[in-house]
């Protein structure tokens, strides 16, 4: 059975995930973190970051593992913060997204050079914002600690794709869909569907013999989430507190479905990686692009913009 993690920086969802016995840790990212500090200053509360987080650490008990994430795009940014994160906080994993880039030519490969480096220092490193497997396996290989795929954000594609209106919580079949007899595919990542994208990440991870932990993000609802313990076998699993509360207490056991074979064959340790980037930038870019992942990078920074001070004050 996966561990089970809420996706919050609300102190009061953490203490009551923590009554159910069933809490392994919290993630946070720019976007909680700034909903939090808006409530309370709303409720006459003046908090630093570094408060909050060590009250997010308190709630959620010391032994909980906890994920707070860099906010720089640039590679000696997210050195700078990475490093600053866990000199405050050393137990907590430094969430670093696996690209930066707000569009499909920038800033490509700075998020995985600073997982290399940073994760070389001893820092755990949670790489977030994966929305196809091949980032998540080049993450790995650059030393992640944990990955963090977002199964609801590459449903959220497939149905844009097909123009089908949706509301956020609402379930997307693991399986897929067949529009007018033709499966349904990323076309970026080539799977059928969020929980199908976690599943292909762990089979290749199996492929490669790599350690990483995978955790499975952007969840909605409660049957994706028993979808990534049943059908993806993943490590972990990250949910708001409400989908937490109602898939938590009948989360089935794991019996990860392998399909055979893949469709790249990944270089196996950093040194090929680099090597192989120098010969084939393309070839790269087509591993780590992808348009959700653009989105949420867009999204968080400007969530940040909302409490740049607070940060700033964090990184000091």
């Amino acid at each position: 059975m996966p561990q089970l993690i809420i996706d919050t920086a609300n102190l009061e969802e953490i203490i009551a995930a923590r009554q159910t016995g069933l809490l392994a840790g919290v993630t946070t990212n720019p976007t909680l973190v700034a909903r939090q500090v808006k409530l309370l200053k709303a409720q006459g509360q003046q908090i630093s970051l570094a408060a909050l987080y060590d009250k997010i650490i308190e709630s959620a008990g010391k032994q909980a593992c906890t994920s707070f994430e860099v906010i720089a795009t640039d590679y000696t940014g997210m050195i700078l913060e990475g490093r600053k994160i866990h000199k405050k906080f050393p137990n907590a994993w430094v969430k670093v997204p696996v690209c930066t880039s707000v569009d499909n030519q920038n800033e490509l490969f700075e998020g995985l050079q600073a997982i290399h480096d940073l994760s070389n220092e001893g820092i755990k490193i949670n790489c977030t914002l994966i929305n196809m497997a091949s980032q998540g396996v080049l993450a790995a290989i650059a030393g992640a600690y944990v990955l963090s795929p977002f199964t609801g954000r590459v449903n959220d594609l497939l149905r844009e794709t097909l123009q089908q209106k949706f509301m956020k919580e609402d379930y997307y079949p693991a399986t897929g869909q067949i529009i007018n007899g033709e499966e349904v595919i990323d076309k970026y990542g080539c799977a059928v569907s969020g929980v199908d994208m976690a599943r292909q990440l762990v089979q290749l991870l199996r492929n490669i013999n790599s350690s990483a932990k995978v955790l499975a993000a952007s969840v909605r609802n409660k049957h994706e989430a028993h979808e990534c313990a049943s059908i993806a076998g993943v490590d972990y699993i990250t949910m708001p507190a409400k989908v937490f509360m109602s898939a938590a207490p009948d989360m089935p056991q794991s019996r990860l479905v392998a399909k055979a074979g893949g469709k790249y064959h990944y270089p196996m340790n950093w040194e090929e990686l680099c090597s192989l980037r120098e010969k084939n930038e393309i070839l790269i870019s087509d591993w780590i692009y992808h348009p959700k992942t653009v989105e949420g990078m867009k999204g968080f920074l400007n969530d940040a913009k909302c409490i740049e001070k607070e940060y700033r004050e964090l990184f000091v």
